[in-house]
């Protein structure tokens, strides 16, 4: 129970079944971490998970957007075959399409170019959560796997783990009768909280747009392009896939070629780009004894912001997608760095993707961070 106490309590800024949102800290998704403490709490968990089925083949799948370095880690401590669900639509893999009805994009799909080899010899899937609350997603993907026959009937089990758990008694009978089988870092009731999100008084005067924000020095920004991307959203070997996250990570460090004047840089990753944007954050403060690299991501959801007293997000930032400029995002608690690296495995052209990636800018020098790099991942021979 140790991350009990940092977790915190925020209102969603959109109407939802659910009011709140559980702010954790060491995600590495709404607030900047420092590297290693995201990949601690995420390790104990896939020790967690490895312990619980010994023995067993199995397959870790993560849910999008905010579990997708979760998965990958769990997948890395589980030595198995990883894949992500994924909200990016692609016209060559219609996939498996479930719904996730309290998000505010309720749509989701488990792409299937993959999925026969991957679940070959599968003892048992695990899906990936940062928080369980109802249950309901796991259900309605495992139902919609079973409907389009894209698992062995009565041969392969099933098992959710999560970094908290705050199903009812309820919900979790409903889980027991599936024979799904569950596994979490945190256990919490969440009676109140609701009640609590709807006391909070948002401060929409720390909601900033970039399109409304200053112009940012053309000269401090950098844009550049790595090869030999892996994509978990088609499922990856967990070895191959770390093994390009530590090219990419180390391409990455000697382009940006830091001085001795820099003290605090912070990598920022995009929407579901987040495993590599943690890797590399930890590789380059291992590179650079006494550099303090923070790292977190955008995101789709829209949390408000507040002066409230202990409450976790003070400013936030809406902000074209790096995937779809037609699309908002938003990013939290922005703040001074000596630079900040976004990176990204968008699909858009060069051009699109450096003005779609003009709103992050903005945002960042006007936290106070002028120098600003960018980075897209690509596939080799793209």
């Amino acid at each position: 129970m140790k991350y009990l106490n940092t977790l915190r309590v925020a209102r969603r800024n959109y109407k939802s079944t659910r009011k709140y949102v559980i702010v954790n800290p060491l995600q590495g998704k709404h607030l900047p971490v420092r590297a290693e403490d995201a990949l601690a709490m995420m390790r104990e968990l896939g020790r967690l998970v490895k312990e619980t089925f010994p023995g067993e083949r199995l397959l870790c799948v993560g849910f999008a957007e905010t579990a997708t370095a979760i998965g990958a880690v769990v997948a890395e401590t589980c030595a198995c075959d990883y894949i992500h669900t994924t909200r990016e639509h692609t016209d060559t893999d219609p996939g498996f399409a479930f719904s996730e009805t309290h998000s505010r994009w309720t749509e989701q799909k488990l792409r299937s170019m993959n999925w026969a080899k991957l679940i070959r010899d599968v003892d048992r899937i695990v899906f990936i959560d940062d928080e369980i609350s109802t249950g309901k997603t796991i259900r309605a993907i495992i139902s919609r796997l079973g409907e389009m026959d894209a698992v062995p009937r009565g041969e392969l089990r099933f098992a959710v783990a999560s970094l908290i758990n705050v199903m009812n008694t309820e919900d979790a009978a409903l889980f027991e009768d599936a024979g799904i089988q569950e596994v979490h870092l945190v256990k919490v009731a969440n009676d109140e909280f609701d009640s609590i999100a709807s006391a909070i008084k948002p401060d929409l005067s720390r909601l900033f747009d970039a399109k409304d924000l200053p112009e940012p020095d053309a000269g401090d920004f950098a844009f550049f392009e790595i090869s030999g991307k892996e994509d978990p959203r088609n499922g990856v070997s967990i070895k191959r896939y770390i093994n390009a996250c530590a090219e990419f990570a180390e391409e990455l460090s000697a382009t940006l070629a830091l001085g001795r004047d820099t003290r605090r840089i912070l990598i920022l990753g995009t929407e579901e780009f987040m495993f590599p944007a943690l890797y590399a954050a930890q590789f380059i403060e291992w590179e650079n004894p006494g550099l303090a690299v923070y790292t977190h991501a955008t995101t789709r959801s829209p949390i408000a912001p507040s002066s409230h007293a202990g409450y976790p997000i003070f400013a936030a930032y809406r902000l074209p997608s790096a995937y779809d400029r037609e699309r908002e995002t938003f990013v939290y608690n922005l703040a001074s760095y000596d630079q900040a690296v976004i990176v990204t495995d968008s699909e858009l052209d060069s051009q699109a993707l450096i003005e779609a990636l003009g709103g992050a800018r903005k945002s960042l020098a006007f936290a106070g961070t002028k120098k600003v790099t960018a980075v897209r991942w690509h596939p080799s021979g793209v």
